[in-house]
């Protein structure tokens, strides 16, 4: 079966989407005032209005005047930061890997999902990112609900080291003792032990 380059070319340019001069057979008309430029990277992530006004909502607190010339420098930016303890340097490290991943949901959920970009939900996102966060690594603190007291706390951490002596006590005579590891005293549900006995 012989196929002309010509064919060829044009089953190549329907799979892309239908050519320039088949448009007006579909009544397809683009509003250039609607769609004034491709969504890129740059401005979904860093650049754009919204993404701007985003990082400097959190950088603000952070005290970081951002640098919005690209997404890497920006990020590398937000980790190279001086810190004074391992709380504030986790969320220097997590929060621009929130922000990206929250403007990324608010992108698909506006264009695909037909939900209106809403600054507001996205910033509350973020910072219940880092909320959860730092309550799962430091659950004894009461983190504050606003970014800025949160971010705050963290920075006047202290990390506070206990150092519990633990040595074995031999039981009195016809007891039987079994060691159990630390984590069972701390553990509210029921648990299990087991041991070996020996003359």
């Amino acid at each position: 079966m012989e196929t002309s380059a010509a064919h060829l070319h044009g089953m190549r340019s329907e799979r892309r989407g239908p050519r320039p001069d088949s448009i007006h057979s579909f009544d397809i008309r683009i509003s250039l005032l609607k769609f004034p430029f491709f969504y890129t990277i740059e401005h979904t992530f860093n650049n754009g209005q919204f993404a701007t006004y985003v990082w400097k909502s959190f950088a603000e607190a952070a005290g970081i005047t951002t640098d919005h010339s690209s997404l890497p420098q920006l990020i590398i930016q937000w980790w190279s930061a001086k810190y004074n303890n391992e709380a504030q340097k986790l969320l220097l490290q997590a929060t621009p890997i929130f922000i990206c991943w929250n403007l990324w949901k608010n992108h698909c959920a506006s264009k695909y999902g037909g939900k209106s970009s809403n600054v507001s939900r996205v910033k509350y996102a973020i910072y219940k990112d880092n909320y959860k966060l730092m309550n799962t690594i430091s659950p004894q603190i009461k983190w504050p609900s606003i970014w800025k007291e949160l971010f705050q706390l963290g920075e006047h951490c202290i990390h506070d080291t206990k150092v519990i002596l633990i040595k074995w006590i031999k039981p009195p005579d016809r007891w039987v003792k079994i060691n159990t590891d630390g984590s069972a005293l701390s553990n509210p549900s029921r648990i299990g032990v087991g041991g070996i006995l020996r003359d």
